[in-house]
């Protein structure tokens, strides 16, 4: 049986206190309970209603069923966790569907602020101003809302931050507003650096907008420089085919102007080309792998040499220099082209070679000017320089007119055979024992280039060659009236045939 001590125990206002005893039930106090003492309980404490607790020490686990409140409204309230080692606060849900919270409130925003972390998601949720702000996923992303900014830099309390990161629903961004922005890879393993845009990576500079510099996803580059505010030219870095090139756009025409570097058979071409007034880009300078130079058309007309490269081996043809492309702006010489010996086999008959003939259309409209070297006879007492002019105007089936005149040398050494139909032009020496050469001096109208079919320069070589003796291509041709023609000697030679009308002229 317990004992009740009952020495210390008083009404505080002098009335009775009613205490009641029950076997094996405990005490019961009905009344009003003051105890200037310890209390000492030693088994459990069940407290009903409402206790006000000024200093509270507890020494093993605290449970608590309801809420739990640290009340100071006009002071600061704070809960404090000393510990000598580790120190923890546990919050622990009973259902993995469910979520621990921790709520920020004032008398005026109630729960305003949150910490959530949802257990079925597994994911950690922040609230500012009643709305989430960042959420952590469980894979460790962190996740913004639109048009949320992370800002570096400046005061904390300022609107912006000199760094801001964000996207805002449409485009995303990073904007340096205070010195300079730096993105650096100092890694050793590896220091590459990757810029990647699904269309098009723009580099902006300019304050209005515009974009100096473009990467294109097919790898092109587009420069577009500004001077005073301008930006109607462009530079672009392309490629066609395996062929890279330059293009270059002047005063917003496009493709204005282009330099490609064009693979040939193992060695390279660098070529130039420019927009004439017809909106057409051509070929104007190309610089062959034999490091010749030529000036082209494209389409059906082909280059000529300004300077003529090596060929395949170093000889004398290497480097030859068209003075004529210098001397005038509309026309060129070629490089020499070897005819052949002046003589056939024994009994040693004089060769003729066909040079030029007809062709038909308006782009055979014109005059063609060759110059023929003849090295002379073994003593060198015969041979020289000459020019030949041939005119034809649209007639397919001859030439309208010839010319030949001596620059230097023996005048009557070398002289033209002029044929009224398609035999064309065809040359014949007085002597032997020597060379014959050709190459172009000079045209106008459209007489630059013609097909291999209609000139010896471009066939590189005769048209055909003959002789008296038949050992070549047989005995020359006598249809179409053929006509020799020599160098003006001021007697019986005129140095002109006019092949239309049948008669000579002063050459």
């Amino acid at each position: 049986m317990s004992t009740l001590k009952t020495h210390n125990l008083q009404s505080p206002d002098a009335g009775s206190v009613n205490i009641a005893l029950a076997p094996n039930a405990g005490m019961v106090v009905t009344g009003v309970s003051t105890f200037s003492g310890a209390i000492d309980a030693n088994g459990d404490l069940d407290v009903d209603g409402h206790t006000n607790l000024d200093n509270v020490s507890i020494a093993g686990v605290t449970t608590s069923t309801g809420n739990l409140y640290a009340d100071n409204l006009y002071a600061q309230s704070s809960l404090t966790i000393n510990s000598n080692s580790n120190v923890s606060v546990n919050l622990t849900s009973t259902s993995t569907s469910g979520s621990s919270r921790i709520f920020f409130g004032d008398p005026d925003s109630a729960l305003v602020g949150r910490l959530t972390y949802s257990h079925n998601g597994d994911y950690m949720q922040f609230f500012t101003a009643y709305g989430e702000r960042l959420r952590i996923t469980s894979a460790g992303h962190l996740k913004m809302p639109d048009a949320a900014e992370i800002q570096l830099g400046n005061d904390t309390q300022s609107a912006t931050g000199d760094l801001r990161l964000f996207h805002n629903g449409s485009n995303s961004g990073i904007i340096n507003s205070q010195g300079a922005l730096y993105v650096q890879n100092t890694a050793t393993n590896s220091s590459d650096l990757h810029l990647q845009g699904k269309n098009s990576i723009q580099f902006h500079v300019p304050s209005d907008g515009t974009v100096p510099l473009h990467i294109l996803n097919t790898g092109e580059v587009r420069i577009k420089p500004r001077t005073n505010g301008s930006d109607r030219t462009q530079f672009s870095f392309n490629n066609s085919a395996h062929t890279p090139f330059i293009s270059f756009k002047s005063n917003n025409l496009n493709d204005a102007a282009e330099i490609r570097v064009e693979e040939d058979g193992g060695g390279s071409n660098i070529v130039f080309k420019n927009k004439n007034r017809n909106s057409a880009l051509h070929t104007c300078v190309q610089l062959d792998w034999d490091h010749g130079i030529y000036t082209a058309e494209d389409g059906n007309l082909k280059s000529h040499p300004i300077i003529s490269g090596m060929y395949t081996s170093h000889d004398a043809q290497e480097g030859q220099l068209n003075y004529h492309s210098l001397m005038s702006p509309d026309a060129g010489i070629g490089g020499w082209v070897f005819l052949g010996t002046d003589y056939a086999a024994a009994p040693y008959p004089v060769r003729t070679f066909k040079i030029a003939v007809p062709e038909g259309g308006n782009s055979a409209i014109g005059t063609r000017v060759y110059q023929i070297w003849h090295n002379g006879d073994a003593n060198y007492d015969y041979g020289g320089l000459y020019e030949i002019r041939i005119n034809q105007w649209n007639n397919s089936s001859r030439f309208e007119s010839v010319s030949i005149r001596c620059i230097n040398g023996k005048r009557d050494d070398v002289y033209v055979v002029a044929y009224n139909n398609t035999n064309g032009i065809m040359i014949r020496t007085s002597t032997i024992w020597g060379s014959v050469y050709i190459r172009k001096a000079g045209w106008d109208e459209n007489q630059l280039k013609r097909g291999s079919s209609y000139c010896a320069v471009e066939n590189n070589g005769a048209l055909a060659i003959y002789n008296a003796q038949g050992t070549d291509d047989g005995t020359p041709p006598t249809s179409g009236s053929p006509y020799n023609v020599y160098c003006f000697d001021a007697g019986s030679h005129t140095g002109g045939r006019d092949i239309e009308n049948n008669n000579n002229f002063a050459g």
